[in-house]
């Protein structure tokens, strides 16, 4: 609710005042804007669930259900790759090991 709170502007008592069919409207206005920013499949519904929660517990049922787009949709992988030697090392190495001169062996 405090993502929604300072995205949107809109207090947990506002929704109260809102009744259901405005309520209905705020959830749908909310889905498309956040469809149009190409947020991902999970975030929506899990800034659309904790609303409807909040109204159902402040009786306010919201039977409708929200269609989201891509909601189904499977997270590709396609971009990933195994990284490279010299970026494990840069990740887990200290810089100043990287610099040492190797050891001698007597």
């Amino acid at each position: 609710m405090g993502r929604i709170h300072k995205r949107f502007n809109v207090l947990p008592k506002d929704f109260v005042k809102m009744g259901e069919k405005k309520a209905l409207e705020f959830l749908m206005d909310m889905v498309i804007q956040l469809e149009a920013e190409k947020k991902s499949r999970s975030y929506i519904p899990n800034n659309v669930k904790p609303i409807k929660n909040w109204l159902s517990f402040n009786g306010i049922n919201i039977n409708q259900r929200i269609e989201i787009a891509r909601r189904n949709e499977l997270v590709t992988v396609a971009d990933e790759r195994v990284p490279t030697l010299e970026e494990l090392a840069r990740i887990f190495l200290p810089q100043d090991c990287l610099e040492q001169k190797p050891r001698q062996h007597w």
